[in-house]
């Protein structure tokens, strides 16, 4: 399902309504906070979360099942340039990151499924916000007829869904209670105990006091091609990522000051200036601090210990990379070599206790013994796909046997 030449309008790529690719429809929702409640709307951009929503073109059939997936990307055009082309990425994402298991699920025995949603964080809402706002797009999609809803939420959207059903749990209302009835999800990847690659304000810091880097010539240049690079592909200067933070870290870096003019000459030559002017120039969004601790908080887990939800770990071997190189993708192999360097379990980002394994115990809920078996961008890893969607229909299946 790889999806080429999108159309694009004087606003850019993606602002059709709907688009047909391959047979399936797709059309969007949106949903956003207005004086402090979730409305959905039919016109938006990436500052709201944002459903597609797709279906078979021409399908009169309304499934009993609602699939619901959400792989943790931010904003479904912030991928792609202004042209429609697609950004510069290190991996293949592929039909929105979630075409593989779109097809095992479709072609799943005895499993006739017309209701697939994908969802999108939004680049500006607090992740408080957008859980208020998922939650409210997963009672949208669980109406009356839907007897099933299956998530699939990974990394940063695991951590999602957690607190939107925590939310719903909160609310005590009937139309939760249902929703969270009908629900069972798998949730893969979640960074339980935040990140340090999010914390842009460690890095400068490590980059401004490193000694090695002192002592090179043009070492200003170096450290700003090392921070363009992080702010490029690492770094997405957004609250969905940013309130996941380990901690709050002061810059201890200053706005640049002129110290005369031969000082000046040789922070210029040297880059030290330019250095600056690239840390200081970055943009700034609002930090939840407390957001991680309301999702993992033991009061808030004990609250949703009878939804059907599963956490499962991630781990990645150097079989799943080398495949993954095969295939020309770089990033697993990359995944694999930092986390050996770590010589912990995991999937190449976040290690088995950070995922929870260790902090949490049984407060979430584990299957220590399904290890999805990929880096952390999944959906360049087909075999871990159908892992998840097996786990999702796995007593489906038994029933039907």
């Amino acid at each position: 399902m790889k999806i080429k030449n999108y159309p694009t309008t004087s606003k850019g790529p993606y602002k059709l309504k709907s688009a047909v690719i391959k047979g399936y429809e797709y059309t969007k929702t949106y949903y956003k906070m207005e004086d402090g409640k979730p409305v959905r709307c039919e016109e938006g951009d990436d500052t709201c979360l944002t459903v597609v929503n797709i279906r078979r073109q021409g399908s009169e059939k309304k499934g009993k099942k609602a699939f619901v997936f959400s792989e943790g990307y931010i904003g479904a055009e912030k991928a792609y340039k202004e042209d429609g082309t697609k950004r510069l990425s290190l991996a293949r994402k592929d039909g929105f990151g979630v075409s593989y298991l779109i097809k095992y699920i479709e072609n799943a025995e005895k499993n006739d499924v017309d209701n697939f949603h994908v969802v999108f964080a939004s680049n500006e809402e607090t992740s408080e916000n957008q859980a208020v706002l998922y939650a409210q797009a997963l009672q949208d999609i669980t109406t009356e007829d839907i007897e099933k809803t299956y998530i699939w939420s990974h990394s940063k959207a695991g951590l999602l869904a957690l607190r939107a059903f925590e939310i719903m749990k909160a609310n005590g209302d009937e139309k939760s209670e249902q929703v969270l009835n009908k629900v069972k999800a798998v949730l893969t990847s979640m960074p339980t105990q935040g990140l340090n690659t999010v914390d842009r304000e460690s890095i400068v810091n490590k980059l401004s006091s490193n000694k090695f880097l002192r002592i090179l010539p043009f070492s200003g240049f170096i450290k700003t091609g090392i921070l363009s690079a992080y702010d490029r592909f690492i770094y997405r200067p957004t609250p969905a990522q940013v309130d996941l933070k380990k901690k709050e870290t002061e810059l201890a870096l200053k706005p640049y000051e002129s110290k005369g003019r031969f000082a000046d000459f040789l922070d210029k030559i040297s880059g030290n200036k330019s250095f600056r002017n690239k840390v200081m120039n970055s943009k700034k969004v609002p930090y939840d601090a407390g957001y991680l601790g309301r999702v993992t908080s033991d009061e808030n887990l004990e609250g949703i210990k009878d939804v059907n939800y599963k956490v499962l770990p991630s781990n990645i071997e150097i079989n799943d990379a080398l495949v993954a190189l095969r295939h020309g993708q770089l990033m697993p192999f990359v995944l694999y070599v930092k986390k050996t360097l770590s010589k912990e379990k995991g999937d190449g980002i976040i290690t088995y206790s950070e995922q929870g394994m260790k902090e949490f115990g049984n407060k979430i809920k584990y299957d220590e013994n399904t290890v999805i078996r990929a880096g952390h961008d999944i959906p360049t890893s087909p075999g871990a796909l159908e892992t998840i969607g097996e786990q999702l229909l796995k007593e489906d299946n038994e029933e039907e046997r």
